[in-house]
């Protein structure tokens, strides 16, 4: 099941267009209308609408100040667009001073999305060592929200994006009271890209390098793990499924996304809480055993490095401490096996190369939070590689009924949204607002 270079380009394209903000319907992506999103009534004394601004600080963020360095890019002489969302007008464009500042003035009490990109061209893609050739532009965006003659000031922070094309774009691992319902965990896949993808025979995989139980018999350390956790050749991963299909069975259109659920189930009636997700429409789910409900509109994946059957037969909870990584084809019978003192074979790490890497998600509990729960998995200092991954998000929701997902950049002309991609799950995951709005939120069309 390996597969050459050019079998990978199809699965990783580069970014060729420009981005603007828009707020539209394109494929299965949803753009929420926010309830504040006023009417234009408010006028001043003398009868008028009232007006105000906008003024925007561009900084480079200083994770990627090498990499602008490198292509000759600086705050100065770039395009910032802004868009009021919910209406027809026209976008307006200005041009960022010597100290990367514009403002935008007369503007209506509303909504409005700033977003700033640059490509880089393939010239510009050379200089960059080749740790960093993946960064296809530097984008940013910002929304904000002008009350009638108010004038806001925000800072607008520009990052190299690493765009790829098929992500891991929003998790749910939530098992929230007042019912100890742990089957309603899913993870979504979105074509971040400009052509269509095929799932067929990608690997998904988990790793649980990342962090550490206190209080389990035998070894089970940071310091044992580190060899697995620093490796900058293998993601290593303690589970793994790949995508059912012969080549082209499950495509994935630019801008759309898929699910792949524990139990493809409305868990909102299943578990009696209406903040569970209906998944019932889930494209894909995991399905383990006899005691498994086989939902036949989501195409089983192929349990391709799991031991045991999980929760109640039922499949794999993607709990806290972990990273997520979506990769390209691969043999995993002659794959590589990791092990540290106290692992038996039966649960040794599988060895992922870092050239079938497409994407990896990382996520996990604050240390800080852990400190009145001594009993929860502790966090390592250093959960993966930087070549993988630069930092993980902390993931300490006040509540478990709530997603994480992958930020937005902006949108390409044509209305797709584009996801924000540093590899650096840190800056690049933020809870979400809702679940599923970019696949399965839209009714059946």
């Amino acid at each position: 099941m390996s597969q050459t270079r050019p079998d990978r380009a199809r699965h990783c394209g580069l970014l060729a267009l420009a981005l603007t903000l828009t707020a539209c319907v394109t494929g299965d992506i949803t753009q929420v209308t926010r309830s504040e999103q006023p009417v234009d009534t408010t006028g001043t004394p003398g009868g008028g609408l009232a007006r105000g601004s906008i003024t925007l600080q561009v900084e480079l963020d200083p994770i990627d100040l090498a990499t602008a360095a490198t292509v000759g890019l600086t705050r100065t002489g770039l395009t910032v667009t802004l868009i009021r969302e919910g209406t027809a007008e026209p976008p307006r464009t200005a041009v960022t001073d010597a100290q990367g500042v514009v403002r935008f003035s007369s503007l209506l009490q509303g909504r409005y999305a700033a977003s700033i990109t640059r490509a880089l061209s393939p010239a510009e893609q050379a200089l960059l060592p080749p740790a960093d050739r993946d960064a296809t532009l530097f984008a940013g965006g910002v929304s904000i929200f002008l009350s009638a003659g108010a004038n806001e000031s925000r800072q607008l922070a520009l990052v190299a994006a690493r765009r790829g094309s098929i992500i891991i774009s929003e998790l749910f691992n939530g098992n929230a009271g007042p019912v100890n319902y742990g089957l309603g965990d899913y993870v979504e896949f979105y074509n971040n890209g400009d052509t269509t993808v095929y799932l067929d025979g990608l690997l998904f995989a988990r790793s649980g390098v990342g962090g550490y139980h206190t209080g389990v018999v035998g070894s089970n350390t940071c310091a044992e793990r580190a060899h697995l956790r620093t490796d900058a050749t293998h993601f290593w991963a303690i589970q793994a499924w790949t995508f059912p299909g012969s080549g082209r069975d499950f495509p994935v259109p630019p801008g759309q996304a898929r699910v792949l659920a524990m139990d493809a189930l409305d868990h909102a009636t299943a578990s009696g809480q209406p903040y569970y997700a209906d998944l019932s429409r889930a494209h894909f789910e995991q399905y383990m055993s006899d005691a498994d409900t086989d939902n036949p509109v989501a195409a089983n994946m192929v349990n391709s490095y799991i031991g045991g059957t999980g929760i109640f037969g039922r499949g794999y909870t993607f709990n806290n401490n972990v990273s997520l990584t979506l990769a390209l084809p691969m043999s995993v019978s002659t794959a590589p096996r990791g092990t540290y003192p106290g692992l038996n074979e039966q649960t040794a790490y599988l060895g992922i190369p870092v050239d079938r890497v497409l994407d990896v998600f990382s996520y996990g509990t604050p240390p800080s939070f852990l400190e009145a729960f001594p009993h929860l998995p502790r966090p390592c200092a250093e959960w993966i590689n930087p070549v993988f991954d630069r930092g993980h998000f902390n993931d300490h929701r006040t509540e478990n009924r709530v997603a994480i997902r992958r930020r937005g950049l902006g949108r390409t002309p044509d209305g797709r949204e584009i996801l924000q991609r540093t590899r650096n799950s840190g800056r690049d995951i933020e809870t979400a607002s809702g679940m599923l709005l970019r696949s399965l939120a839209r009714p059946p069309q």
